[in-house]
Order: structure tokens, then C-alpha cells, then sequence
């Protein structure tokens, strides 16, 4: 599963992957901490302005870690809503999202924005 980042105007999107339904990563979500958030690559947070068929267009609201476009392109993830699954996005939600090597951290640590989630990021990220 796929996620593109657009760096910028003009710029050529940055590909991502999902870690699929049912691997290792999956199969064992350690505690989530601001640790391991911050060992991210990048992370922010975006709203799901659009869904179109399998493609979710996010908006990003805040960049807080490391570089991410105005907008975000993510293929949908399945239907159900289990730790360590690739991501269900909903349209008008507002998720707060890392990456990792390319590949959208899952476990609880990239998910629908919440005050529990968000005190991890702004823990992770000083602010």
C-alpha cells in the first residue's frame, strides 16, 4: 500500500509504502511512546479532504517533523480499524501520521488525531 508526498509545488512525488495487512510489523505493536514517534522520518498532521475510489487526497495542516508537501496522496487502507493494519482514512478526520524508511508507521503510532495521540507528538517533537 502506497503513500505519496508532494514536496512543494511543482515538485515530483515522494512515494510510500504501508507496511500489508497481516506482516510482522503488524503482528506485534509495542507500547506506544513520544520515542518512538520521534524516531520518525517525518510526521504531521492532515485532514482527509477527498476519497476516490481507493485514493484518500489529505491535507496537511501541520508539517512537525521533517519535509511534507501541501498535500498528501494514500491508498485506503482495509476495513477494518486493527492495531498495526494499514490505515482506514475517513473523509473530513483529521489523522496525525509518521513515516519510517518510507513506510507509514502503524501500531498506534500514526492514526486518527486524538489528545492521547497528539501529547506523544508534541512530546516527541518538543511543541
Amino acid at each position: 500500500v502506497a503513500l505519496t508526498l508532494a514536496l512543494g509545488p511543482g515538485s515530483a512525488p515522494t512515494r510510500l509504502e504501508q507496511a500489508p495487512a497481516g506482516s510482522g510489523l503488524s503482528a506485534m505493536c509495542a507500547v506506544v511512546t513520544a520515542e518512538a514517534i520521534a524516531d520518525s522520518d517525518t510526521a504531521f498532521r492532515a485532514e482527509a479532504t477527498g476519497i476516490d475510489g481507493d485514493v484518500v487526497t489529505l491535507t496537511v495542516l501541520d508539517a512537525l517533523h521533517g519535509e511534507v508537501g501541501e498535500t498528501v496522496t494514500a491508498p485506503q487502507g482495509g476495513g477494518t480499524a486493527i492495531d498495526g493494519e494499514p490505515l482506514r482514512f475517513d473523509e473530513g478526520s483529521t489523522y496525525l501520521l509518521a513515516t519510517r524508511d518510507g513506510v507509514i508507521s502503524t501500531c498506534g503510532l500514526s492514526g486518527e488525531d486524538s489528545p492521547e495521540l497528539a501529547e506523544l507528538y508534541a512530546e516527541a517533537f518538543d511543541g
